[in-house]
């Protein structure tokens, strides 16, 4: 869409607006939902007591998520990778 607008130069930008306010929009969904997710991590290591797995807090909150969190999935049992550093 937007290289469409491009070809027409003398036309009202507020297309472009609207589609940027629209990736806005999403981006911000995303942190607020990803800011939830980190809560919810914090939370579960916060309450975790290092002791056998049959205890374990976070095994508990991933199998029966309380009402109000997120339901988080565990994938495969891989260790956990780090995410490359982000530039400057």
């Amino acid at each position: 869409m937007l290289l469409a607008l491009q070809e027409q130069p003398e036309v009202s930008c507020d297309d472009a607006s609207l589609i940027a306010q629209d990736q806005l929009e999403a981006v911000e969904s995303r942190i607020a939902r990803l800011l939830k997710l980190r809560d919810e991590l914090r939370r579960m290591i916060s309450e975790c007591g290092r002791g056998r797995v049959a205890e374990c807090r976070v095994i508990e909150a991933l199998t029966t998520p309380a009402k109000g969190t997120l339901s988080l999935h565990v994938a495969s049992s891989r260790q956990p990778q780090r995410s490359p550093a982000l530039p400057e």
